[in-house]
């Protein structure tokens, strides 16, 4: 089966992004499908769609934020290396891309995609305004009428003004199945009469070996000491991740430190002061992940990987108006019974992070939730 995959592809620093798109090819394609991923990247498919003075108020009364624009202007100075990621060597490698690239929902309706099937999914592609004409690529508002189209593990990571709700409903009653990824949009759903299915993120749907492959073909370094890895996501200064609490822990372990930064809400930037910020590849993060002593992360991907490879981790939740991105990682660490990782103040560092893991339950429970996705997943593709 021809299946063309929907998900965001471009970025050139958040790991988490590039993994997940390897992750569910990957999964189809061993599974003997011919998939591949639809480059479909929107202009000017933010949040929200400015029509009238009104809107205009209204956005800049939600959306603007001054920390948006010094965080801007920091990651000037910083962006310029993350050719040292290489990412774009990533996607060329690893991920089979189909040959035309869409800037509008027009574009994929005059020319969709030759497939047998649709997949919209994951990551958090139904954050998109729905006042704007181009979110509906990411419900697979296209092609012709004898393509399945379904959705897997796909977010919405924000909570859908009340307006927004009668074209969400008419967007996801068009797919023939859904899948998401957090428990809040399974209640979502339900409130608006559609049955949806709880998806674990598609890089759970392979195995740490599969991870290990890439990990060992890095051929980059880590430090030779004991380590403290730092995955940093969508937070702008050191105190929004408790970082003294931190800086005291590693200095009582003796643990160098090992900082990587990504862009999600805000553009990547160091907020850790006195300490050199890491740009590795793809494989290189994973190689770095999987050789620390212990990880401390905002993402949503630090905690998956943290998980996969047996790492001690703990995650510092975002707080404020982007506390809605912490739905996934909540709906994942309860599932696998690691809520205990989520990280309170309130407590020393070393006391949380040295409590112990029972890996063996862990590994138990998400492989009962690695198989009831797959299932999903195939099912939905055949039925």
């Amino acid at each position: 089966m021809k299946i063309g995959i929907l998900s965001f592809i471009s970025s050139e620093n958040n790991y988490g992004q590039m993994l997940q798109c390897y992750a569910l090819q990957t999964y189809l394609r061993n599974q003997g499908h011919d998939a591949f991923h639809v480059p479909y990247m929107p202009q000017g498919g933010g949040r929200s769609s400015v029509r009238s003075a009104v809107d205009l108020a209204n956005y800049l009364r939600t959306y603007f934020d001054w920390q948006l624009v010094v965080n801007y202007l920091r990651k000037l100075r910083y962006s310029s290396n993350d050719s040292m990621r290489s990412f774009s060597s990533f996607r060329s490698q690893f991920l089979h891309l189909y040959g035309i690239e869409y800037r509008s929902i027009d574009d994929l309706v005059a020319e969709p995609p030759v497939a047998d099937a649709y997949i919209a999914g994951s990551d958090q592609i139904w954050g998109a305004s729905l006042n704007d004409s181009n979110a509906a690529g990411w419900y697979l508002r296209f092609g012709d009428t004898s393509v399945r189209r379904v959705s897997y593990a796909a977010s919405i990571g924000r909570k859908l003004e009340k307006e927004e709700l009668p074209v969400f409903k008419r967007y996801i009653t068009g797919l023939d199945a859904v899948g998401v990824r957090e428990t809040g949009a399974v209640a979502l759903c339900g409130e608006l009469g559609v049955d949806a299915r709880l998806n674990v993120d598609p890089t759970l749907l392979l195995s740490d070996k599969d991870y290990d492959v890439l990990a060992d073909a890095s051929g980059e370094s880590v430090p030779k000491k004991p380590y403290l890895f730092v995955y940093v996501l969508n937070v702008l200064y050191p105190r929004d991740m408790y970082w003294d609490k931190f800086e005291r822990y590693v200095s009582e372990m003796e643990l160098e430190v090992a900082p990587v930064y990504s862009s999600g809400y805000f553009s990547a930037y160091p907020i850790i002061p006195k300490r050199e910020a890491l740009l590795p590849t793809v494989p290189g993060w994973l190689n770095l992940l999987r050789g620390a002593q212990c990880v401390v992360t905002t993402s949503f991907h630090g905690v998956v990987f943290s998980i996969m490879f047996h790492r001690p981790f703990l995650v510092v939740l975002l707080r404020g108006k982007r506390a809605g991105g912490n739905d996934r990682v909540r709906t994942l660490l309860e599932a696998t019974g690691l809520s205990d990782r989520i990280f309170d103040p309130r407590f020393g560092v070393a006391e949380q992070m040295g409590a112990p893991i029972d890996w063996a339950a862990v590994d138990e429970r998400l492989s009962a939730m690695r198989e009831s996705s797959a299932d999903y997943l195939i099912d939905s593709l055949i039925s």
